[in-house]
């Protein structure tokens, strides 16, 4: 649960609508379809957002979740990169010397 504030969006000059905002990490159902059914909750007006997004799970990610998934992906992608880098290259093998002596450093 979390609480925003009801603003203003204005299409025109003359046509003003209600807004809310919802949390970042819900970032994935922009552009999504909603029914939007008014109703009450202990005595207040409420409104049930119903979305046409079948791929949501029952539970929403926190933002360290998000976070960490993103750092997992660039890591993995890391890894490919360094190990696709090592086939081009030879790796040691390539070193026509067993001397490590006579092997010039690459900077």
């Amino acid at each position: 649960m979390f609480k925003s504030k009801v603003t203003a969006l204005k299409a025109s000059k003359t046509r003003i609508y209600p807004s809310i905002r919802l949390p970042r990490e819900y970032g994935e159902i922009i552009g999504n379809n909603a029914e939007v059914i008014p109703t009450s909750h202990e005595g207040k007006q409420a409104f049930l957002v119903v979305l046409d997004h079948e791929s949501l799970n029952s539970e929403s990610k926190s933002p360290l979740e998000v976070r960490l998934e993103a750092v997992e992906n660039k890591l993995n992608n890391l890894e490919k990169t360094i190990s696709e880098d090592d086939k081009k290259s030879g790796g040691p093998a390539e070193i026509r010397t067993q001397d490590p002596r006579r092997v010039k450093a690459m900077s």
